[in-house]
């Protein structure tokens, strides 16, 4: 059994909500495009002598504001209310991993989830994250866990679903 306890705070939860929002393809799609389309419309002014009207500007300035600026923003303020309102994430998160699966409890929570219901264990830059589905997951700082351990994971998350 593997036991890991942290305590989260507002840029913990924020910081893993958005590895796991941004391992979504809508995202990445969003992303890119932010990326891209002030690339592409700086690259057709230098290279074609073609002026961009300020509508065209302003809407691929207004793509790229709202999603490294604003989504962000907004993101840690309802992150940061909705753990104000939930008093047991403020707590500290005691997690038992195992053969059977991985137990999140702690004052007044106890979630055991069988690996049979944990769809998908990844090893993010930051965090170890167990999906129950495809955009939700529990979290654990990577920092806390092992090599062995994280093999000892996978096995465990494999065997169960395999």
């Amino acid at each position: 059994m593997i036991e890991k306890s942290f305590q989260p705070s507002v840029k913990l939860f924020f910081k893993a909500t958005r590895e796991i929002i941004n391992g979504t393809w809508p995202v990445k799609i969003m992303i890119t495009m932010a990326l891209v389309l002030p690339i592409a419309a700086i690259a057709i002014t230098a290279l074609t002598n073609i002026k961009l009207s300020a509508a065209t500007w302003g809407g691929v300035s207004g793509l790229f504001i709202y999603t490294f600026v604003a989504l962000p923003i907004f993101q840690f303020f309802g992150i940061k209310r909705n753990l104000a309102s939930n008093p047991s994430a403020n707590q500290a998160q005691q997690y038992e991993i195992s053969e059977h699966g991985v137990r999140n409890f702690g004052n007044g929570v106890d979630i055991s989830l069988d690996w049979s219901k944990i769809v998908r264990v990844r090893l993010s830059k930051s965090f170890v994250l167990f999906y129950i589905s495809k955009n939700v997951a529990y979290f654990i700082p990577k920092e806390l866990v092992t090599s062995a351990e994280l093999e000892q994971i996978s096995q465990w998350h494999s065997g169960q679903r395999g």
